[in-house]
């Protein structure tokens, strides 16, 4: 339906009107005294036969059409099992509607303030300039059809909010009546400084940095050596040259940065330098060859968001549109809008602040960058790049979160997702969501969420960004978070089996896991890895054999199959190393394969890499190897041909990294980064778009595309039937000759559909559900040519399917191109698209006029393959005899190849099932599912087991149950033998018992430990055995097994006679019985308790004394008195016997004294002693030797005894010659009895 619609004007309304408009176009300010008087010249309206000026209603339909068509392209993950929004649930008519007021009141304010009026000629201007410079033609082309190719609708409803928006940010940024107030102030502050060497801040931020440099960091013990301001020996140079730049100072060609650091001023404040968004001086506070301090100064303007609220209700939302016959420009071809290899710089009207370490992500239909550092500090600001219109339009900065880098930037569907980073001072942990649809902020929960950190990586699942890694001021992590966006909430990953702390470390999502590789810690660098699975919470490491060399900062994609990495750098604390090596990993196999080094791109770090659908595209980067630090050049990588393409460097941006780099389907956009000098607001588009030629088939009658992106007929279809001049090759080039072209005309003067061509809208294979181009270049006779698109999802017979209708744009002969975005059906197998080109008439697949062309392309659509799925038996399962290996049908597979420990054992199969003939032990397989464009998938490695006898069995034991009565032999085994050989499952196992080599007892059920053998005969010892039968019916037994007997008992044999003696002689302590414990045979079988009588004179004197006690004290019986004395042993069945014949023994008492000395005491003179010598008494141990003054003294206190020799004589060491001395010598026995005096 036309948006556009002819209105008719009578002189009167039309002068009345126009009126009412130039009264209506501005609502005066109520308070317009800061502003600057207005001129009173109009806009001229310019006479058009079907010109009318737009209603706001009218607008608001135009805006809905073209955000449709935005909404259309924007990216929707694979990954999210929800299905894309509706377009009104995104963007409603409120927010519409808003837009378009934003977009006309801005267009008034422009005038008010600025006494700028968006021209016609501008309008004009710039839609040639988006036509010429589209990047995405196919989003614009589309924008136009919705427009109804009307360029008036387009000028006022595409080109003005792009004029509008960005001239009035520009204006205002630098405009002295709103900057002039912090000028002063920033002026003032600044002069203080430099004059005072103080600062006297009121309206300015003073922050102070502190920097170190790699390899002196190292050596600190203070220092986190992964945290932002630890520099590397490059980003220390950035620095350095940063500060230079700020402060005049010119860097010298081959000059060493110590050097330049040398002529850093310090405490001496820069110049100020302004941007749009503030201004800021620097100071070095302190400095060395390894440390640097310094000092900013930031007056942050007043956010155009925020004043532009203030002041948005003051203007009408009723223009003053010109009159004007626009024209509409052609563009550029949508089927190959780029030249493949080639590079074309994106545009730098509006564009953000150079800088690096930001993020950008890409929608679908915009580049959205954002954060990162610069040449005036820390940014909270970005851009929106849109290829569609070359155009660059700047993010709101109102909830914007606080300025950072390092930080992450996802693409979730509807909005970008920042989180974490580092501000210079700070770790941060804290996000937003930014929606592109409404140029609006939502800050992320803080609830739960990880630790501040910088460094980390983030993947978004379809459903939550998983963060993981990084530094913060406690060191590195080996810990994340989930976060979801619809709840606003978080979720801590496991630390369980986590890969090892690191950053700068790469991650990809594969839509099951997270894969995290390389990075380091500290001085750790790390070729290891971890896969996380966040529906279970858990990790798995990643193999690390053929792993490539341990690395960070390298580039790293998914393919969908495979993880490739490559490049990097690392350090041995000596050389910094950059490589140019890489490896591909397969997740599901866990294993790794090189990528060949033939015409790889050279070594580097900090480059980028993106996946195109078809290749890995690395680009830029720095090695400081070599003498070529800085790169801007790269390579293509397919993984497929295992091979490098170089990218060419002609029209390339200039060398630089740290640079962004995202995949819009046909181009890689690279933009920003810096080379240590320069922090680059410029970019360059590199187009990778390589069509594949189809071949004719000539059983099909037409053109066959192989599994490509993109596919082109190149000279197949050319011309039309067998026209004059030239004709079609293989005409007609309809599924089995199905329809006819018209054969009258020239070719080049009458009509002809010369080529057609699909390809995917993201760069990635044609498969089911993705969005493609398809298009038809034609040559156009008139401009009641039409071509008709149809569809079929089969071959054999083709069914068509009406797509759309084009009608060409000009009466003159032409060449066109006409083309239509669409998704291909999620069916598998060959389809085809048709293309009905016709003079006149109405749609049909297959029109019948004489100059109609109708050419088909056949397309082979090769779903994605997925792992299989339910294997039988089930992985870690054991069978019984070899299995029939069985799965469930994957989606897209035509065929199987199975495999098993490494050899394949079933090929080409087209059944779910696969026989085996292996033998016991276990195996580890998988299924390669194969569609039909011989693409193959290696699904998960699953494990089972043949089943082999029960093995690392126990000895089993077996006993008497009871010697004292005739009631069997027990046998005892362990439950389980180290393992049963089945796989598992108790309930079908049993147990035998084996007597003598000849089974007894059989079946016994799985859990029972004992059995009783009661068959025996008593006395009579046995060999038992167990056997232990599992599942399968398969069994080992115990060996050697253990023997036993069931005997009688019989009272104790073989006892040894006890003994009983005297405990002591010259005391009345008893007579002391002891005995052996044991006799030959207790005769009881083990059974029972064990226990000792006690028998003097055979009376029983003590009973049932204790089986371990062998002595018992007899102190009963009359001293002097002999007694005999025997044991009687009580076995456990109650049966005993008696030593014999025992032993006797008295109690002895000694109270007599021994004999005395009588008169032999002749004591005599031996030198200076006395020398005492008495006669020997027969029974005396010792002698007490007493001495005494005086031989009266009382006996014996008045005597001493001197000594108690065991001999008849002692010498006396006297103490004086002139002392009479007098001595006695008692005897005294070995009971301690003493003679007489």
């Amino acid at each position: 339906m036309k948006l556009k619609y002819f209105i008719y004007f009578t002189c009167i309304f039309f002068i009345f009107a126009l009126a009412l408009l130039w009264n209506a176009r501005i609502a005066t300010p109520n308070d317009s005294s800061e502003f600057v008087s207005k001129s009173n010249t109009s806009t001229a309206f310019m006479k058009a036969n079907n010109f009318h000026h737009l209603t706001l209603n009218d607008r608001i339909s135009c805006q809905e059409a073209i955000e449709r068509v935005y909404w259309k392209f924007r990216i929707w993950p694979d990954t999210n099992p929800q299905f894309k929004p509706a377009f009104e649930s995104i963007m409603t008519k409120e927010i519409i509607t808003a837009k378009v007021e934003d977009t006309l009141k801005k267009s008034n304010a422009l005038e008010y303030y600025w006494n700028k009026v968006i021209t016609s000629n501008e309008l004009q201007t710039e839609l040639n300039r988006i036509a010429a410079n589209t990047k995405q033609p196919e989003i614009l082309k589309e924008i136009w059809n919705v427009l109804d190719n009307d360029p008036h609708l387009i000028a006022e409803c595409l080109v003005r909010p792009l004029l509008a928006n960005n001239l009035m940010k520009q204006l205002y940024a630098f405009d002295e009546r709103f900057q002039s107030e912090l000028h002063k102030t920033a002026e003032t502050e600044w002069q203080s400084f430099k004059n005072n060497h103080k600062f006297q801040i009121e309206k300015g931020q003073y922050i102070e940095y502190e920097y170190y440099r790699f390899d002196s960091a190292i050596e600190r013990q203070n220092i986190i050596i992964d945290a932002p301001n630890v520099l590397k020996e490059i980003e220390w140079k950035r620095l350095i040259t940063t500060l230079s730049n700020n402060f005049g100072i010119a860097l010298e060609p081959n000059q060493h940065i110590d050097k330049l650091t040398d002529k850093l001023p310090v405490n001496k404040p820069s110049k100020l330098i302004e941007d749009e968004t503030k201004i800021i001086s620097m100071i070095i506070l302190s400095k060395d060859k390894n440390t640097i301090k310094t000092g900013l100064i930031e007056w942050k303007k007043v956010s155009f968001d925020k004043w532009w609220a203030e002041r948005t209700n003051l203007f009408s939302p009723i223009i003053a549109e010109p009159v004007f016959e626009y024209i509409l420009p052609p563009t550029i071809n949508v089927s190959l809008p780029c030249t493949n290899d080639g590079w074309t710089p994106t545009s730098l009207t509006n564009v953000p602040t150079g800088r690096y370490q930001h993020v950008a992500v890409w929608t679908g239909a915009e580049m959205i960058v954002w954060g990162g550092y610069g040449s005036t500090g820390y940014y909270d600001t970005g851009g929106l790049y849109y290829p569609s219109t070359d155009t660059w339009m700047s993010t709101s900065t109102t909830d914007a979160p606080s300025p950072r880098f390092w930080h992450v930037g996802l693409w979730m569907g509807t909005e970008m997702i920042v989180w974490g980073g580092h501000d210079g001072t700070t770790w941060i942990n804290t996000g937003g969501k930014y929606n592109p649809n409404t140029d609006s902020w939502t800050p992320t929960s803080n609830t739960n969420a990880p630790s501040e950190r910088s460094g980390h990586t983030g993947v978004w699942t379809g459903t939550e960004m998983i963060v993981w890694g990084g530094v913060n001021s406690t060191g590195n992590q080996n810990t994340g978070g989930k976060y979801n966006p619809n709840t606003d909430s978080w979720f801590p990953t496991s630390t369980i089996n986590a890969p090892d702390k690191r950053v700068y470390h790469s991650a990809v999502w594969t839509a099951s896991w997270m894969i995290i590789w390389g990075g380091h810690d500290n001085l750790n660098y790390y070729s290891t890895g971890g896969k996380y699975n966040p529906s279970a919470n858990s990790w798995t490491p990643t193999s690390t054999t053929g792993a490539p060399q341990a690395r960070e900062l390298n580039s790293t994609v998914w393919t969908g199959t495979e993880m490739i990495v490559w490049g990097g750098h690392y350090y041995d604390l000596t050389t910094h190393y950059y490589l140019d090596t890489g490896g591909r990993y397969n997740p599901t196999s866990d294993s790794w394969t090189a990528i060949s080094a033939t015409s790889v791109p050279a070594a580097r770090g900090y480059h980028t890499g993106i996946w195109s659908g078809t290749e890995m595209i690395v680009w830029g980067g720095y090695s400081g190897m070599g003498g070529n630090y800085y790169f801007n050049d790269g390579g293509r990588y397919n993984p497929i041909t295992n091979s490098w393409t170089p990218t060419t460097t002609t029209n390339a941006p200039s060398q630089r990294y740290y640079q962004s780099a995202i995949w819009t389907g046909t181009e890689m956009i690279i933009w920003s980064g810096t080379d240590d000098v320069t922090n680059f607001d410029t970019g360059g588009r590199y187009c990778a778009l390589q069509c594949t030629t189809p071949t004719y088939d000539s059983g099909l009658k037409a053109p066959v595309c192989p599994l490509t992106n993109c596919c082109e007929s190149g000279t197949l279809l050319d011309s039309r039937d067998t026209i004059n001049i030239q004709s079609e090759p293989n005409q007609p080039n309809t599924i089995n000759d199905s329809c006819a072209d018209g054969a009258v005309g020239n070719y080049h003067d009458d009509e002809s559909l010369d080529s057609m061509l699909i390809r995917t809208v993201d760069g990635s294979y044609i498969r089911p559900g993705k969005t493609v181009i398809m298009s038809a270049d034609t040559w156009c006779n008139r401009d009641t040519d039409f071509i008709d698109f149809y569809y079929t999802t089969t071959v054999t017979p083709p069914t068509w399917t009406f797509v759309e209708t084009y009608q060409s744009s000009s009466n003159t002969p032409h060449l066109e191109t006409f083309s239509h975005t669409f998704s291909i059906p999620v069916i598998t197998g060959v389809q085809a698209l048709r293309g009905n080109f016709r003079r006149d008439g109405s749609a049909s697949y297959c029109s019948t006029g004489n100059r109609d062309d109708h050419d088909d392309l056949i397309l082979t659509i090769c779903g994605t393959l997925q792992p299989a799925q339910n294997p039988d038996p089930a992985n870690g399962s054991t069978s019984c005899s070899s299995p029939t290996l069985s799965w469930d049908p994957v989606p897209n597979a035509i065929s199987y190849d199975v495999w098993a420990d490494g050899s394949q054992i079933c090929s080409d199969i087209n059944v779910t099932y696969c026989p085996t003939t292996f033998t016991s032990g276990t195996y580890e397989w998988y299924v390669m599912s194969k569609n039909i464009c011989g693409e193959g998938y290696a699904g998960y490695f699953w494990s089972f087991s043949i089943a082999g006898v029960p093995s690392g069995l126990t000895n089993n034991s077996a006993a008497d149950v009871n010697g004292c009565a005739d009631s069997g032999v027990e046998i005892t085994w362990n439950s389980d033998p180290a393992d049963w050989g089945d796989g598992g499952g108790g309930g079908s196992r049993t147990y035998d018992i084996i007597r003598d080599s000849i089974d007894i007892y059989t079946g016994i059920p799985y859990g029972t430990t004992t059995y009783i053998d009661t068959t025996g005969v008593n006395g009579t010892i046995y060999n038992y055995k167990v056997r232990y039968n599992n599942k399968c019916g398969l069994s080992s037994e115990t060996d050697p097994g253990a023997t036993a007997a069931d005997n009688l008992p019989f009272a104790p044999t073989g006892l040894t006679n006890n003994s009983a003696s005297d405990l002591d002689s010259c005391q009345d302590t008893g007579v002391e019985i002891s005995w052996t414990q044991d006799p030959v045979n207790w005769g009881d079988n083990g059974s029972g308790t064990r226990t000792f009588d006690v028998i003097r004179d055979g009376s029983d004197i003590a009973t049932d004394i204790s089986y371990s006690t062998t002595a018992y004290i007899d102190n009963s019986g009359a001293n002097e008195t002999i007694y005999s004395y025997t044991v009687r042993y009580k076995n456990g069945c109650g049966l005993s016997a008696e030593t014999t014949p025992g032993a006797s023994a008295k109690d002895d008492v000694d109270a007599t004294p021994p004999g005395d000395i009588g008169n032999s005491l002749l004591p005599s003179k031996a030198g200076s002693d006395i020398a005492l010598v008495w006669i020997n008494v027969a029974d005396a141990a010792s002698y007490n030797v007493y001495r005494g003054l005086t031989a009266s003294a009382p006996f014996p206190s008045g005597w001493i005894i001197i000594a108690q020799p065991s001999v008849n004589s002692y010498n006396d060491p006297v103490l004086s010659d002139t002392i009479n001395y007098y001595y006695k010598i008692l005897a005294v026995d070995i009971c301690g009895n003493t003679s007489g005096n």
